[in-house]
């Protein structure tokens, strides 16, 4: 009897050795996330077995910390170490231990905004730990330095203007996003046939000014062409939401008076002032002869294609105005521009 009971004992111990060696906790394998959260896989605990996670070193909130699956969230940046240990019996355990690294960022690029002018000084969120640059996605602009979250950005383009700030650590990357809605006037002014044209190209509203006159608003200049009435200096005005701008003063000579009829057409527009019909004569018979009226504020009102005629006579709107500028084209080239004046 005291042998078989020795065998019987033996084979206890082996069993419970056996059992012992079921108990083997695995807590998953390490990583590194471009997360603040990640689903753990740890092994399943037997039956009558339970398990329990919990934060060794970092930060994380387990869904469900008795659950060998379980999604842990709020890791703090960089190292995390999670403990996963299964109960196996009275005073029994057994514990591993993961490591997830996390590299998670929110970056900031600043709030968008509208300017007048072409350059703004972008500020965005300082990057800590991480490596952060500036890159454009639309519009154009260039960077004192892309690698500093507050620098200055030159040179932007009329409209909107889309830039990226992009957080960088190893191999994970998070970015935001700033439009920057720019307003830039081109200032210059050309002259074409008796015109002072604004070389703007942005959607605005104009007025032309007087620079002799204090810089007084010419009464119906409020395109983006202007036919002066006399010789002088004009500005203009450029107006769009909250930007105003005004161009320097152009020096304006004005091309000829109705009198002036020596040029190589010998053309002579009369009379002037006149009522409503304006004769328009010349030294002889021409093919192709091009008559353009303007109004004050540059506006084309009326075109005469006429040939083979040494004398045109034609009408003009009676509320189109009272100044008019008459181009005269013969053959393709210029003749001249006069100022007539209706009764």
């Amino acid at each position: 009897m005291k042998k078989t009971s020795l065998i019987l004992v033996f084979l206890l111990l082996v069993n419970i050795s056996f059992a012992n060696n079921k108990c083997n906790a695995f807590a998953g394998e390490n990583a590194i996330i471009c997360s603040n959260e990640i689903v753990l896989h740890a092994s399943t605990p037997e039956e009558n077995e339970f398990g329990l996670w919990s934060v060794i070193y970092g930060h994380g909130v387990f869904d469900n910390e008795n659950s060998n699956i379980t999604l842990v969230r709020f890791l703090s940046f960089g190292e995390n170490i999670f403990r996963w240990t299964i109960y196996c019996g009275e005073d029994e355990i057994s514990v591993d231990e993961v490591t997830i690294i996390s590299y998670f960022a929110i970056p900031y690029a600043g709030n968008d905004k509208s300017i007048c002018g072409n350059q703004t000084l972008l500020d965005a969120a300082f990057p800590d730990v991480l490596t952060g640059f500036w890159s454009v996605l639309s519009g154009g602009g260039d960077f004192d330095d892309i690698y500093s979250p507050i620098t200055l950005v030159r040179n932007l383009h009329n409209g909107n203007n889309i830039f990226s700030w992009t957080l960088v650590k190893e191999f994970c990357s998070f970015s935001d996003y700033i439009t920057i809605s720019s307003t830039t006037f081109d200032t210059t002014i050309r002259e074409e046939d008796g015109k002072l044209i604004s070389n703007n190209v942005f959607p605005a509203d104009y007025r032309w000014l007087d620079c002799d006159n204090d810089f007084a608003p010419i009464e119906g200049a409020n395109g983006q062409e202007f036919i002066p009435t006399r010789s002088g200096n004009y500005s203009v005005q450029m107006a769009f939401l909250n930007c105003m701008e005004i161009s320097d003063c152009y020096s304006f000579e004005l091309i000829s008076d109705i009198s002036d009829n020596t040029f190589e057409y010998f053309t002579v527009v009369y009379p002037n002032p006149f009522d409503s019909k304006l004769n328009i004569k010349f030294n002889k018979k021409y093919k192709d002869v091009e008559i353009l009226v303007y109004n004050q504020t540059g506006q084309l009102i009326h075109l005469e294609k006429q040939g083979y005629k040494q004398e045109i006579t034609f009408s003009i709107n009676e509320d189109a105005g009272s100044v008019f500028f008459v181009t005269v084209l013969i053959d393709g080239f210029k003749s001249e521009t006069f100022k007539v004046l209706k009764k």
